[in-house]
Formats: structure tokens, C-alpha cells, sequence
């Protein structure tokens, strides 16, 4: 890596939007969209979380509060950023020819932060009831961060299927894309109208 390139942190859901960017368009580094997409969804799931505590601190400590689920959901996100980034490595670095197993392993991780990403909109439309206008744009932004590491999601684990020869894997992954995405698709939208509503609240 030359002395121009930027400086790479540990791990990659703890990377600015800045520093993914320059990343993702320096050619020594490579930066997979999975990796742009696992980032995508921890960074989605921090503005939930602060969006959500915020409005509502007393209810952080309460299991079945907002707040409470949407700090469990970053953690879980930051674990499958971990995760998708680690296998879409082992199929790059397995060259033209990746493996079954690892393909697999890279379209299993995809899906699973598709799923995780969709049911942070669905968090973010809880949020959005109890959420004070100062706390608007942190959902809103949430909002389209969970949207862009879903839509990345799906593209990743398009990819992996594509190159995947075992038909019978293919089509329950297939499957559940589509149950992961049937009736969802949109809330983002309800999000951002909610967010609006509110940051136009006098």
C-alpha cells in the first residue's frame, strides 16, 4: 500500500463515512460493497439507538422499551458486519474459482444482515412514535442507512448466488429473500415521512 492510501482502522463498522469513501475509491485497498454495506448497517443501528435513547433514557434498561431492543440490534449489527466483511474475504481471496462452502457461507451472512437491517425499519417505525424533534434527523438518517445496508445486503448475496451451482440452496435462499422482504419494502418511506413530520413540528 503506498504512503497516500488511508489508514484503515481495526475493524470496519467503525469506520467514518469518510473514511469508507475514500476507502471504497483507493484502488490498493479494494473496499468489498459488502463491507460498505455491514458499515452501512452498524453505523444505521448507532443513530437508531441515540434517536431512541435520547428521547426515552428511563426506558433504556427495560427489555421490551425502543431503546433497549435498538441497543441490542447494534451490537448484533457490528457482530454481522464482522461477519459478512470475514466471509466476503474468504471468497475473494479464493480468486475466480471461490469454493461452494465459502460462497455459502457469504450468501448465509448476507441474508442474515438483510434481515437485521429490515428489522431495523421496523424498530425505526416504533421509534418514530415516541421520538422528539431533536431526535428526527438522527431517524431519518437511520432510516436511510438501514435502507442502503439492505439494498447492499441483497446485491452481496446476488453475487454469491449467482456463482453458487447447488440449485436446491439457491432457491431457499431465494425464498427467503423473499419472505425477509415481502410487506417491507416502504418503510423506509414511513419512516422519513415521520421524521418529516416532526422536524416541521413548531
Amino acid at each position: 500500500m503506498g504512503d497516500n492510501s488511508p489508514e484503515i482502522p481495526e475493524g470496519i463498522a467503525d469506520m467514518t463515512l469518510r473514511e469508507l469513501c475514500e476507502a471504497a475509491s483507493d484502488t490498493d485497498i479494494r473496499l468489498a460493497p459488502a463491507s460498505v454495506a455491514a458499515a452501512c448497517a452498524a453505523m444505521g443501528a448507532a443513530l437508531l439507538s441515540r434517536a431512541a435513547c435520547i428521547s426515552d433514557p428511563d426506558a433504556a434498561s427495560g427489555c421490551d422499551s425502543v431503546c433497549f431492543r435498538a441497543r441490542q440490534l447494534c451490537a448484533e449489527l457490528q457482530e454481522l458486519a464482522s461477519r459478512l466483511d470475514a466471509a466476503d474475504e474468504l471468497v475473494r481471496s479464493a480468486g475466480a474459482h471461490p469454493g461452494e462452502t465459502a460462497l455459502s457461507v457469504a450468501a448465509d451472512a448476507s441474508l442474515a444482515l438483510l434481515e437485521a437491517s429490515y428489522f431495523g425499519q421496523s424498530l425505526a417505525l416504533q421509534a418514530a412514535e415516541g421520538v422528539k424533534r431533536e431526535g428526527a434527523m438522527d431517524l431519518a438518517g437511520a432510516s436511510m442507512m438501514l435502507d442502503a445496508a439492505a439494498g447492499s445486503s441483497l446485491i452481496c448475496a446476488s453475487f454469491y448466488l449467482a456463482d453458487m451451482t447447488d440449485a436446491a440452496a439457491v432457491r431457499r435462499s431465494e425464498e427467503l429473500i423473499w419472505a425477509i422482504t415481502h410487506d417491507r419494502v416502504g418503510a423506509k418511506k414511513k419512516v422519513l415521512d415521520a421524521s418529516d413530520r416532526l422536524i416541521r413540528r413548531q
